[in-house]
């Protein structure tokens, strides 16, 4: 086994089955399988939230499949502790019963508290902001520094 203490940091999580959002003001993805997981400063277990345990800069990317329930935009939009991060997001206008890819990428700080103890983390998830179904959900999350 190898000592996960020294390797770069980074996730691979997805979810290749259908989620149902049926709710106008959709939900929040779900990513079910770790594919890579590595190192010590993100945890996922499963499920919709990813966790950055340790200060520094992040690199997050998302995609997913979208068949739009009715026509109009629908967008995924990344959180950071239940806040919209600025700029992560990503919006289609699809037609009904049309299947459009989505991705975006963004860079999470998480800024580092005083005195020499981190208490600072980050806890991302994936909205969705219309009704629709989701497919081939991905998050890549990799810790630059």
């Amino acid at each position: 086994m190898a000592n996960e203490l020294y390797q770069k940091s980074a996730l691979d999580a997805v979810t290749i089955a259908e989620q149902e959002f049926t709710a106008v003001d959709g939900g929040v993805l779900e990513f079910n399988q770790n594919n890579v997981w590595t190192g010590k400063s993100i945890f996922h277990t499963g499920g919709a939230n990813v966790r950055l345990l340790k200060a520094g800069l992040y690199l997050v990317t998302v995609g997913a499949d979208i068949l739009a329930t009715a026509a109009g935009d629908v967008t995924l939009q990344l959180f950071n502790n239940g806040v919209a991060v600025p700029g992560a997001q990503a919006t289609i206008t699809a037609a009904a019963a049309d299947t459009e890819h989505v991705s975006f990428e963004a860079l999470v700080h998480v800024p580092f508290s005083c005195c020499g103890y981190n208490t600072n983390t980050g806890n991302l998830t994936v909205g969705i902001d219309a009704a629709a179904t989701v497919t081939n959900a991905h998050i890549v999350v990799a810790k630059l520094a």
